[in-house]
């Protein structure tokens, strides 16, 4: 897991809640309007946008769509619960994302802009939730100190190294073509 702590757009944190939950069934017309945010409730999953109005406009599978105006914070918790993170609103539509993330979170991170390769790789690495133990027993955690780099990030078992993060997020979460079968011909 990652620890994140970030300034960023509310229109990237929302591109990153898309990118999470609904990608796949948003409609077009809300995928465009950057005034409608995905929420989702529940004991599993939770997403939930806190604004000065907001109105219900549909609901597909869990995920209900609402328009919003003036935007104070969001709280979104992925449905393993690996991932907790909370943008709070700091001026106008900029704000600060805190919180962890897992691997997969991290994909949508970077393809949303909300980090770059250069902020995952600055970012601390945590095992498990706020606070616990790293990974090895009972190794303590490391004091703040220089920055981890690329190489001791993808040593870790938890989280894949962030070139594989950064090349999946280019890759616009295309699946591998699959390769032909053996002893057929297309013509």
């Amino acid at each position: 897991m990652i620890k994140v702590d970030k300034e960023v757009s509310l229109d990237r944190f929302r591109r990153f809640l898309i990118l999470s939950t609904c990608k796949s069934f948003i409609p077009e017309e809300y995928e465009r309007d950057p005034l409608v945010f995905p929420e989702r409730y529940g004991e599993r999953g939770m997403i939930y946008v806190e604004s000065a109005d907001k109105y219900t406009l549909d609901k597909a599978r869990d995920v209900t769509f609402v328009r919003v105006k003036d935007v104070l914070g969001v709280i979104y918790e992925s449905k393993s619960g690996n991932t907790s993170l909370r943008w709070r609103q700091t001026k106008g539509r900029m704000g600060r994302v805190s919180g962890r993330a897992s691997a997969n979170a991290l994909v949508n991170l970077l393809a949303a802009g909300v980090l770059s390769e250069e902020d995952v790789r600055a970012q601390e690495v945590i095992s498990g939730g706020e606070g616990a133990p790293e990974s090895g027993g009972d190794a303590e955690r490391r004091p703040p100190g220089p920055r981890r780099d690329a190489r001791e990030l993808s040593e870790r078992p938890e989280i894949p190294g962030v070139g594989t993060l950064v090349r999946i997020a280019r890759r616009g979460f295309e699946p591998p073509s699959p390769a032909p079968r053996a002893g057929i011909i297309d013509r």
